[in-house]
């Protein structure tokens, strides 16, 4: 087999392993909010607090992860392969919780799930990204977005047909969580033959050498304000993610077919998304998209307000999946490219543990506030929205091209 037949066998499987990774993780990680609601009776500030889980072990896992990945970094693929398979199960597992009549059971598995995923997509993205180029990222990714939202979008049709079948709430999440389960397995099965495609030389990081590079990448002007903004932005977008499930079923008395085809809707509209974006990619500048895509991103949450049923939840739903698709795309390039090779993963590793510390921080604190009344919670909604529209001004300013 030539070098080339060897990658182009290697992009296959890791695309077929990505395909059935959405697949699994999709239906648990939609629902968990309403998992713990609907089926362990979790109140809204308790709702927050496993967001705040759910978020935070992500950035646990980023600090713990980068010494790890990098002290066996000849055995990336390893380390990628072990923990993506604890985070496939882990997710999996979750949904049949509720048997121990336990409630902590569920958080620890959620954040068993992100603390592992947070290690393996560490690994992932430093073997990946020297895999695939930069100049055949845009292309490429764009594509495999189709395909793994295609894949989301089939475990989303196949959740509607279980909720509108089955009368009992706790046997249809069983069965749901029971799909997910046998596409995690298929999942792994594909993960497991991938290989080391090139090795790097282990290093061993300790945390004054792990400050310092985290210093050094920051003092750089386009690193140090795209985190910026990235921070902002993501406090915003998460002050109200504690919320959105809560607010559908308690106020809008909306339930969980309406999460499912909130979701298809959203999936389709993404897949477009991701057909412009991959049409079009040698004329789209990454910068300018990505910045533009957050002025309709800022307006979701005051929009979500005036949605009260299924038909304009839909609407609400395509119009955030489109415009998500946009940002998602460019911003993973960014990620990816905008510091040299030898940063990479430093850069990544810190912008996953500000992210998801701010992030975190952002959900335990919108659902605190919504804690104190229906008033408070849409105020939740309207902050998240004005600091949206903040985080797109300062990123015209700030935020350079790549």
């Amino acid at each position: 087999m030539t070098t080339i037949d060897a990658r182009r066998q290697w992009l296959n499987r890791w695309i077929y392993h990505s395909i059935l990774y959405s697949l699994a993780v999709t239906l648990p990680s939609i629902f968990y909010q309403a998992y713990a609601i609907r089926a362990l009776g979790f109140t809204v500030d308790e709702v927050g607090s496993l967001t705040f889980i759910n978020i935070s072990a992500i950035a646990l896992g980023n600090l713990t992860g980068l010494p790890l990945v990098y002290r066996y970094r000849d055995r990336r693929v390893t380390i990628w392969k072990t923990f993506t398979s604890l985070n496939l199960l882990s997710w999996s597992l979750s949904g049949f919780t509720d048997i121990a009549g336990v409630k902590p059971l569920f958080p620890l598995s959620i954040g068993v799930a992100q603390y592992t995923g947070s290690i393996g997509g560490l690994a992932y993205s430093d073997t990946i990204a020297d895999v695939v180029s930069r100049d055949e990222s845009i292309r490429l990714f764009s594509r495999v977005n189709m395909f793994t939202t295609t894949a989301a979008l089939i475990g989303l049709v196949l959740s509607i047909i279980v909720f509108h079948a089955i009368n009992n709430v706790k046997l249809a999440y069983r069965i749901c969580y029971a799909i997910s389960l046998l596409a995690a397995l298929i999942s792994i099965g594909f993960l497991a033959s991938l290989w080391e495609m090139s090795k790097k030389p282990p290093q061993r990081i300790g945390p004054w050498l792990m400050a310092s590079k985290f210093k050094s990448v920051m003092n750089a002007y386009a690193p140090r304000n795209y985190v910026s903004f990235m921070l902002l932005l993501t406090f915003s977008v998460n002050l109200p993610s504690a919320l959105w499930n809560y607010y559908l079923i308690k106020v809008f008395h909306g339930d969980e077919t309406w999460i499912s085809l909130g979701n298809v809707s959203s999936t389709l509209a993404s897949i477009l998304g991701n057909y412009v974006v991959g049409r079009m990619h040698y004329r789209m500048k990454p910068r300018r998209v990505m910045i533009l895509a957050v002025l309709p991103i800022s307006s979701l949450p005051l929009v979500y307000l005036f949605s009260p049923t299924l038909p304009l939840q839909i609407l609400f739903n395509i119009y955030s999946g489109f415009s998500w698709a946009f940002f998602n795309n460019m911003s993973n390039i960014y990620n990816l490219y905008l510091v040299g090779i030898d940063d990479r993963i430093y850069f990544l590793t810190m912008l996953g543990i500000a992210n998801n510390v701010s992030a975190s921080i952002a959900s335990k604190t919108g659902s605190f506030i919504a804690s104190m009344g229906l008033e408070y919670m849409k105020l939740v909604f309207i902050a998240s929205s004005c600091l949206r529209l903040s985080s797109f001004f300062y990123a015209v300013k700030r935020v350079r091209d790549l």
